[in-house]
């Protein structure tokens, strides 16, 4: 199922704003001035697809809409019910869900409890906070957004158990939501328990081991399917040799054409960094092909060409991420292996720490990671200002870049930015929000 419309009603007090999302090219541009609420609908749609309603609640509006293209339609409505308190209710085809607006004192306690163990922020004046390891100034509301984003997940536990079909209809959405502050996340280290302080570190020096992890689970899907071709190899052969005309036979040149394009295939893979190379001498074919031996060469391909097509999306992403990095980064380049993960090499061979990458670098590396190795086939990408910090020449390219991404991963994107230069030539897929008159 995917999202068709947005329509929000009084946003802030003041706006109507109606969106209808380009479903054809998979991508939404919102533009317009600040102020006007594009960041806000970026939250408010992930806030009802990832089942976190803190969000809409403390938002002001006075109702909501959001089509899909099966024709469904989920509406919140908030009405006063008197001067201090307002009921907001969600609708989806018969289903109603009543959410409550004050905070309870467990949501107090919750929120308390994060301020001080999870979120690893300290005052620097009365209007700024500041990161504890990287000394990253961060204003109040930005400070304060984080924490309703940790807490939103906590204080709706109750409605998850209770609220079937709520948790049915946003479980059936994956959600990806890049945020304008996106160079910073939770170490992904398993020692820090749920519990405990959890440090932030910088996206770009976790995405090396995020890496190996991805390519160590592919390969064990990999080593699978090899393992039962393998068990049942013999059978098969037996059973091939035993027809007059076995099924898998071809014509000597289609098999040789047929072999040769595994072994450029598997070369491929090695130097993308997924397989390991080898020392022995490339196998080289026979001059003919006799029967049992086509046989054998026929079962082969077969089984070879399934294994290597456990490893094709994965080396197609890697591909592209080590193409645009390469192509945008000057007097570096980025190598992959499964070992190591992600390297990041001057032109002399000098491995650099990704830590030390320039903020305009680190952001298109922390988007390019994100768009291909983190969202999901057929999910919906959230992106707040992909402008920041990247030079003119990286925004006139980076539409052209994601939209190859998703050709690849096939997901949804909806970007709010402000930059002409994002949008570039693309103003058909653009939606401006505007003061009603």
């Amino acid at each position: 199922m995917r999202m068709k419309r947005f329509y929000v009603e009084k946003l802030f007090g003041v706006f109507d704003h109606e969106i209808d999302f380009n479903l054809k090219d998979r991508t939404t541009l919102i533009h317009g001035p600040n102020g006007f609420g594009k960041t806000t609908i970026l939250k408010l749609i992930n806030s009802i697809l990832t089942g976190n309603l803190y969000y809409v609640k403390k938002t002001k509006f006075r109702s909501l809409e959001l089509e899909f293209d099966d024709k469904s339609v989920i509406k919140i409505d908030k009405n006063a019910e008197n001067d201090t308190k307002t009921a907001t209710v969600m609708k989806y085809k018969k289903d109603t869900l009543n959410i409550g607006t004050d905070l309870s004192p467990r949501e107090i306690i919750n929120q308390n409890l994060i301020m001080e163990n999870l979120l690893p922020m300290f005052s620097s004046g009365s209007d700024n906070w500041r990161h504890q390891t990287t000394r990253e100034p961060q204003l109040n509301d930005e400070y304060y957004e984080k924490l309703r984003s940790v807490a939103g997940s906590l204080m709706n536990k109750e409605v998850k158990k209770s609220e079937i079909w709520y948790q049915k209809f946003y479980k059936q959405f994956d959600v990806q939501y890049v945020e304008a502050q996106r160079l910073l996340r939770s170490n992904s280290n398993p020692k820090h328990s749920n519990y405990s302080r959890k440090p932030m570190v910088e996206s770009v020096a976790q995405y090396s081991d995020d890496i190996v992890n991805i390519i160590k689970t592919t390969l064990t899907q990999y080593a699978s399917l090899s393992q039962s071709l393998d068990n049942t190899f013999p059978g098969r052969l037996l059973k091939n040799i035993n027809k007059e005309k076995p099924a898998d036979s071809l014509p000597d040149d289609d098999l040789r054409t047929k072999f040769l394009e595994l072994e450029k295939r598997r070369k491929n893979y090695i130097e993308v960094g997924i397989l390991d190379g080898t020392k022995d001498a490339p196998f080289k074919l026979p001059e003919d092909l006799l029967g049992m031996t086509k046989n054998v060469l026929a079962i082969y391909i077969s089984d070879t060409e399934q294994k290597l097509n456990v490893l094709k999306e994965l080396a197609q992403k890697i591909t592209l991420f080590k193409t645009t990095i390469n192509k945008l980064f000057q007097y570096k380049r980025i190598a992959i292996s499964r070992e190591s993960g992600i390297k990041i090499l001057s032109n002399s061979g000098e491995e650099i720490p990704p830590t030390s990458l320039s903020s305009g670098e680190k952001h298109e590396f922390v988007l390019l990671f994100e768009f291909l190795f983190s969202a999901k086939k057929n999910s919906i990408v959230l992106i707040d200002e992909p402008e920041l910090s990247l030079h003119v020449a990286w925004q006139d390219e980076f539409l052209n870049d994601l939209i190859e991404i998703t050709e690849l991963n096939n997901f949804d994107v909806i970007i709010a930015t402000h930059s002409p230069q994002i949008i570039s030539d693309r103003w058909d897929l653009t939606v401006e929000l505007k003061e009603k008159k």
